[in-house]
């Protein structure tokens, strides 16, 4: 708004228009302190915890099918030997693939 009336020779204006910025700038803090602060704690809020959290049965769920998979992993052989050849990347014979890493395992 300076800068239009500068352009249009009315100094008074631009004059006026310094003035409410000094007064502004000179009293910000006490102005919007409790909106800054509001705003800054309320961002902080949402930084720190997530909007939603997971549902407890979803959770109880998810951990009961993981521990059910890992045991059907490690039980079972013929998958246990399949992971491990697929890890190793020939996946043909899953002996070879357990030889080759020399631990006799």
């Amino acid at each position: 708004m300076k800068g239009v009336y500068l352009t249009d020779t009315e100094d008074e204006k631009a004059a006026e228009v310094d003035r409410f910025l000094s007064v502004l700038d000179l009293n910000w803090g006490y102005l919007f302190a409790g909106s800054v602060s509001e705003m800054e704690l309320k961002w902080q809020e949402q930084l720190q915890k997530p909007a939603e959290l997971p549902i407890e049965q979803d959770v109880v769920s998810l951990h009961e099918f993981t521990v059910q998979q890992l045991q059907s992993l490690t039980t079972d052989v013929y998958k246990l030997w399949t992971a491990t050849s697929d890890l190793h990347g020939n996946g043909d014979d899953p002996a070879d693939s357990a030889d080759s890493r020399g631990d006799g395992s």
